[in-house]
């Protein structure tokens, strides 16, 4: 079921807010990259997201995997723009709201870079680096791992 609430059923063309999911797939396709030779993790996002502020510090595919670069958390950069949680909120509308960044929040000491935050960057680099289709990136490596 789609929607237990209203015993909506679930379908082949189901749209779905899947989050911190997308980290985790983002992730495993930037280190195929990186075996690939096509991007190192070391990179500076900046390499991909010029858009990005230069803060005096690089913040590289590591920082933003392990949630130590320091930039906002969406969500609270949202709600500060006037979102509300309910809004459809695109790839590009944070990517505007986080290059007004005027600061990183911290120097690599604790976790504030979010998932979903991250997803963003993750797919915002593999389309940059690559321009590539996350999901016949992903087919290929795991049609490379079968055999």
């Amino acid at each position: 079921m789609a929607n237990l609430e209203y015993d909506i059923p679930l379908e082949s063309n189901s749209i779905f807010h899947i989050a911190s999911i997308s980290k985790q797939v983002n992730a495993f396709a930037i280190l195929l990259l990186e075996e690939d030779g096509k991007l190192s993790i070391d990179d500076d996002i900046r390499t991909y997201l010029p858009e990005i502020p230069d803060f005096g510090t690089p913040i590289t595919l590591k920082h933003l995997a392990n949630h130590t670069s320091g930039l906002r958390d969406q969500w609270n950069l949202l709600v500060m723009a006037g979102w509300q949680m309910e809004d459809v909120i695109t790839t590009e509308q944070v990517m505007k709201l986080v290059a007004k960044q005027k600061d990183l929040t911290f120097s690599r000491v604790k976790n504030i870079f979010t998932a979903i935050q991250a997803s963003h960057f993750w797919q915002r680099s593999l389309k940059k680096s690559q321009e590539c289709h996350l999901l016949s990136l992903l087919k290929n490596a795991f049609s490379r791992s079968l055999k």
